[in-house]
This record gives C-alpha cells, structure tokens and sequence, in this order.
C-alpha cells in the first residue's frame, strides 16, 4: 500500500512550501522517521521525515520547486509497486484511478508532527458511492479539532474499513476506493507486512520496544537501565527508566526470563517502536528475532567485545562536497567531527553512521572547522546553498539569489565562484571559534541540560515565534474573595480539604470562559477552532523546572473538588508521578508566582492555548472607594494573549468578568 507524502504546513500561517533538496533518490528504501527531504519556507528550513518504512517510488516535486501545502511531493511504497493511479495526470506513464483491478487504500492521514491517531468522526459517503479526486468523504477528529478527509483518487468506494467514532493510528487503513466491481474481500487490515524470520536464525524470545505512553509521544529516551545483559527478571519487573518531554516512567518487563540484549544505551532516544532490548531463555536462539522484525540482527555467536571490531575506514583530504545520511550527519555533528575526510560506503558512496563510528573508533578523526554558518544567517539562502557556502567558505552576502523571492540557489554559488564574484569569507573568520566565556575564578561550569530542560526551551521559543502574543494587566480589589477564604478555610480543613486561593481563582476563571469563547479558541490552518472543553492548566514549581497538569471540566468542579484534585496534582508533580493524560489537554493555563512577592509578569502562552492569566501578590493597601479611603486587599493580574485571536478589547472583557465572579466568592464556596 503506497503512501502519498505531501507538502506539510508546519505553522498557522503556512500556505506553501519549497522541496528545498532531496536527501533520497527513486530506488532508495527508507525507514519511518528518516529524514528524505528539506522544506524550506521563507528564512526557515524543515526537515521532511518519512512517515512510513518503503522504497522511494517517486519524487513528484523537483528540488527548489514550490507547492502548496496539501500538495502531493512524493510516494512510498512496496518496492514494484504499481502507483499509476496515485500520480492522476502527473505523470505520462499514468494510468487512470480506475484502471482494471486498480484500487487505492485510504489510511488514517498524519495532519500533524505530534499526531499518532485520529478518530472517524462520520464517513460521508457509503459502500458503492461514486465520488471525485478531493472530493470530502469524511471527517478526521484529533483531540479539539477536525478535519476532512479527501478523496485521493475518483472512483467506488469499495470499502469502509474503519467505522464510525473507531480510532486508529496514522497509517492504518481506513477505507478502500477503486473500479466499480474490484473484488477487495480477501483484503485484511490487520495483515503485518513485515518481512518473515529468516531460516538462518532463531526466533524465540520478545522485542521491548520504545514505548508509547500518550497519543502524542513520538520518542523517549532510555534515562537508566536497572539491569545487565545476562540477569534474570520477573514479568513486571521495572528493568529500567523512559524519560519523555518532563516526566519519566518505569519500563516494565512484559514477560519472565533472561535479559539477552540491551539494544539501546542510556540516555540514548529513539522513536517509539524501536528495539531497546530483547528477553528469552537462557538458551533460546535470538540470532533471527531482530531480522524477522526487520531490524538489524544481533549477532551472539562471539563475545561482545567482538561483535564490533573496528572496521578499516578509507579517508582522504577534506573535500567541499560529499553525501552523507542524516543519521551519519546527526552523529558527526553531535561528535564534532570533520566527517568530509571520510568515504562513504553506502548507497550512492553515501557517507553512513557505521562508517562515521568507524572514523572514530580508529582514532584518526580530526575535529570540525568552526564555521562561518552564524555570519550567513541572516541571508535567504536554500539549505543545500547554505551548506555549500559553508563548506567552501563563502560568504553569501557577496551572492546575487535567483531563487524564488531572491532566495540564493547552489547554482547561484557556482555561478560566482566562477564568474569570479564571490567573495570568501576571512580565514580568522570561518575557521576560529569565538573565545570561551571567563568568568574570572572560579571558572565557570558547564551542566548539560535535563530532558525537561530542552523541552521547555523549545516550547518556549517556539511559543514566542509562532503567536502574537502581547500582555495587559489589572489590579483588582479581592477582599471578598479573602473574606470568603477566612471565612470558609476552617471548615474546609474539617472536611480534609486545604483551601487556597489558586482554588478560588481556577473556578473563576473557568466560570468566566463560558462566555468568552475567544479565550478556548485556536488556529488550526485558516480557520478558528473553538471547544467546549474547559480545561485549566496550573503551573507547578518542580525540581529542575515546571510542569503544567490540567484540571479538566474546571467550570462543572465545585471549588472543594477543584482544591483536593490541585494538591493531588501537586504533589504527585515533585515526585515526578503525573501521567501523559494530566499533563495535556488544557485550554487555558492558570500561573502564580504571588507568593514570591511578584506584583506584575508577562507569561508566555502554552500553545495552542491562546491565553494564561499570571497571578500577582496579594497586598493590602488604601483604595478609594464611595468617596472615601479604605484598607483593601489588591491583586494584580496579567493576561497573556494570542492577538491573532484576542484582541485587546475581549481580553479586557474576560478579565473585568473575572473580577466581577471574585466580588461573588462567598457564592462559590
């Protein structure tokens, strides 16, 4: 079954996209999540990764050609495989969609990077329908959103594999479309395609494999092993510890026996899906399990100090251009090594992972330029240009682009360095790295980032870029709120309940957003999306940085029950214990720093999410009022927005809504 790639929108705003390069050829097989391809839009580029493992039948799209998103660029399949009636009128050998015993299976479409499954929210149309290429046949629900399900070729639908409401993940087959009278009865969704054991190696024994706690989880990264290659285990014994995004979790064995292979080293992170391990008996023969899951075989006959003797690697003098595989790039960046002194040995002479471990393990790896890459940042430039600037050391600034929108092509490059006008970058320049940082005595220490750490960084900086976000704030007058609080602490505590004021303010919150919609809405594509969900996100405080568990159905929780599940969260928070389901689904997110002293702040927003309200320090000060000059109690809070959806006028409504439900807190306890 063929899969069709097409041009991806990686933003709100994204209309088009330019194929960049290509790191593949027709003829190439590739692995699920490998990256084939660039995607260049405006000063940014994207890797493109395969969805699905297959050979690459056809590159639709031509490097530096642009598309619109949505807009096929490439198809994977079975090696052989007839695509004629996926290419329409693309392609002269094509033949039409319904050609005899034709027939396209639809599978259940990735809308997204993050997106694993989505659900058949209502098929449109019925077994023995005719319908057109594009045509809507159905409706695709992932989390708060939705989606139409186009038709990829004209013709019957033969049929409906996935029923109505049924979920399934990305991939799956989930309806079939044809020539009127194709017989598809024999055809089984549940077939496995993957290759069968070889008759050369055993098979007995079980696949841990990376596993996937939450529908959004693409790939964690092993944090510990608790056991060795050779130890006895239980079913159910925690064998070691899967760290994803901010939380971690004890991976379980699925069954008794030995630990024979440890497939992945700590702190190494691989895709959901892959071998980290394998159990069987003692005994048992293992040679073939990995082979007849498609993975390289694991070779036991030697011991393990021999399995990997270093191979001989074939180098020469650094070159400017060479091939080499993203996973070969990957390493060889991660290890600062000059990899343009290596040959290749793969496909096409491609330069591949062994041959960049080989590079290193035979002690002659020399280490990588410092490079002018920073000073040509600034200039539009495809990634394949930029790399070869680089390489050459030459300074894009001096290139006239021809590219679409003056973007510099590789040909503009090779124009002027034979013309003679492009000019090479200062050696001091490109090949010296900027001085290390003093601090005076002591030096400074360097910490590598925690698995929380970096997701935070990303999420923020990819917040901040994406959304116009802008902040207002108000100091409101709570002392009813405190008054309700005094009054009604005690009585709480005898019901076991520790009332706080977060408490208070997450049912007001929640009870405001019923009216102001805006403030649930997200941009999917070119339109707003808006649920019915009201779910609170709270910031919590945890060792190494913070996590934000969501309280779902805020506005139908009493304040007791919203107190009692807020210290569950929190202390299951510091002891790292909070599951993939209470960390997500939030439509809007609650942060308080008051009890620090903190007045007034601009928190960022949690994507999609398109506000968070940042709580200040309660402080009692004088307040005009009717005249006169009172005592009161003044909280002063900020409301982040995504202007694109707020405007300054509705937030402002939502926070004065707010203020108007705090007035009335004796009603909400």
């Amino acid at each position: 079954m063929a899969t069709v790639i097409t041009m991806p929108r990686y933003g709100a705003n994204m209309e088009e996209g330019t194929v960049a390069s290509w790191m593949v050829e027709e003829g190439d097989t590739v692995e699920e999540g490998d990256i084939i391809g660039e995607i260049a839009i405006e000063k940014l580029s994207n890797d493109l990764e395969s969805p699905v493992t297959g050979t690459v039948l056809k590159l639709v799209a031509k490097e530096e050609e642009t598309l619109a998103c949505g807009e096929t660029i490439a198809i994977i399949g079975e090696e052989d495989e007839d695509i004629s009636s996926l290419l329409g009128n693309n392609a002269d050998e094509a033949s039409t969609a319904t050609s005899s015993g034709n027939y396209v299976v639809v599978e259940m479409p990735r809308y997204g990077a993050n997106m694993e499954e989505g659900t058949v929210a209502e098929w449109f149309v019925e077994v023995g329908d005719e319908v057109e290429e594009g045509e809507a046949i159905g409706e695709i629900a992932i989390e708060k959103l939705s989606n139409e399900l186009l038709a990829p070729i004209g013709g019957t639908v033969l049929k409906l594999i996935a029923a109505t409401e049924e979920t399934l993940v990305c991939g799956a087959p989930i309806a079939i479309i044809g020539e009127a009278g194709v017989d598809v009865s024999d055809f089984d969704a549940n077939k496995s395609e993957a290759p069968t054991a070889s008759g050369n190696g055993g098979t007995d024994g079980t696949i841990i494999e990376m596993p996937r706690y939450g529908a959004n989880m693409e790939e964690g990264t092993i944090a510990e092993w608790f056991v060795d290659e050779g130890d006895e285990v239980e079913e159910g014994d925690a064998i070691g510890e899967i760290a994803i995004e901010k939380l971690s979790n004890e991976l379980l064995a699925p069954v008794s026996g030995v630990v024979r292979k440890i497939l992945a080293q700590a702190e190494e992170t691989l895709a959901c899906g892959e071998p980290i391990a394998i159990i069987a008996d003692e005994d048992a023969d293992i040679s073939g399990l990995l082979e007849a899951k498609g993975s390289p075989v694991v070779n036991e006959a030697v011991p393990a100090e021999e399995t990997k003797p270093v191979a001989k690697v074939e180098t020469r003098e650094p070159v400017g251009e060479v091939r080499i595989t993203p996973k070969a790039l990957d390493l060889a960046e991660k290890e600062n090594i000059d990899y343009r002194a290596i040959v290749g040995t793969g496909r096409h002479g491609d330069i591949t992972r062994e041959d960049v471990r080989n590079y290193i393990a035979s002690g002659a790896a020399k280490p990588a330029p410092a490079t002018a890459k920073a000073l040509n940042e600034d200039v539009k430039a495809t990634p394949k240009a930029a790399v070869l600037a680089e390489e050459l050391a030459i300074d894009i600034r001096s290139i006239k682009g021809t590219g679409r929108h003056g973007m510099v092509t590789r040909e503009d490059i090779r124009a002027g360095i034979a013309a003679g006008t492009a000019s090479k970058l200062n050696a001091c320049t490109a090949e010296t790295s900027l001085p290390s940082m003093s601090f005076g005595k002591p030096e400074a220490s360097r910490v590598k980032m925690t698995e929380m750490q970096k997701v935070i960084s990303k999420s923020m900086m990819s917040s901040l870029q994406e959304t116009a976000q802008t902040t207002i704030s108000m100091d409101m007058d709570v002392n009813n709120m405190v008054k309700a609080y005094k009054a009604h602490k005690e009585a709480y505590k005898a019901n076991n309940v520790k009332l706080s004021y977060t408490a208070i303010l997450i049912k007001a919150v929640a009870m405001a957003m019923i009216e102001h919609q805006s403030l649930r809405t997200s941009i999917v594509g070119n339109e707003f999306v808006t649920t019915d969900k009201i779910n609170i996100g709270v910031a919590i405080d945890v060792p190494g940085g913070l996590v934000v568990p969501s309280i779902k159905n805020a506005n139908e929780k009493s304040v007791s029950a919203i107190a009692v599940e807020l210290a569950d969260l929190a202390k299951r928070a510091k002891e790292n214990a909070l599951t993939m389901d209470e960390m997500s689904g939030s439509t809007f997110s609650i942060t308080n720093l008051g009890m620090f002293g903190i007045k007034y702040f601009t928190p960022v927003l949690n994507p999609p999410e398109s506000g968070i309200l940042g709580v200040g320090t309660l402080v009692e000060q004088p307040v005009v009022k009717d005249g006169g000059i009172f005592m009161s109690h003044v909280m002063n809070f900020s409301l982040t927005h995504d202007h694109r959806i707020v405007n300054g006028a509705p937030a402002a409504r939502f926070l004065n809504a707010i203020k108007e439900i705090l007035a009335r807190s004796e009603e909400l306890l």
